[in-house]
């Protein structure tokens, strides 16, 4: 049982780096979703940064962030009704192995996830391991093994 306590809160601590809405923030810009991929309507990405004490980003703060090293593989909504994706570096499975910040205007009720903007957040980036928070995240959802605690518990 000790075991399995000490394995939830490592769990807990990686879920804490990762899902804080400060996580991976350049510039106060953040990359948010609904603990999935793609889950979120223009509306819903509204309500999402809301909920996170943010607005939805707008494409000059995107810009912005990404000069300060902000980078996502996933495309965010933001204000206009377009989604974004920022590129810092090129990776072969992220905006076409290109770099830089670009954008496509969308049907409001596709789904993509948010990039939200929180003003009050130091414009320094937060986290080096932006890109392993994604992939951590996402293969600990993944894996739920990892949250079973029948597995821990024998």
């Amino acid at each position: 049982r000790e075991l399995y306590y000490a394995r939830m809160c490592f769990v807990r601590s990686l879920l804490m780096l990762c899902r804080l809405p400060s996580r991976c923030q350049h510039g106060g810009v953040s990359h948010q979703d609904r603990g999935a991929r793609y889950q979120l309507s223009l509306a819903e990405a509204v309500t999402l940064c809301d909920s996170l004490g943010s607005s939805l980003a707008n494409l000059g703060q995107v810009q912005a962030a990404q000069r300060a090293g902000f980078q996502t593989c996933r495309y965010g909504w933001i204000q206009d009704g377009l989604v974004a994706i920022s590129r810092v570096t090129p990776h072969a499975n992220c905006a076409n192995n290109l770099t830089g910040v670009y954008t496509s205007a969308r049907d409001s009720s596709q789904k993509f996830d948010a990039l939200c903007f929180n003003y009050t957040v130091c414009p320094v980036k937060r986290f080096e391991t932006s890109l392993w928070c994604d992939e951590t995240l996402h293969e600990m959802q993944r894996l739920s093994l990892l949250l079973s605690p029948s597995l821990w518990l024998g």
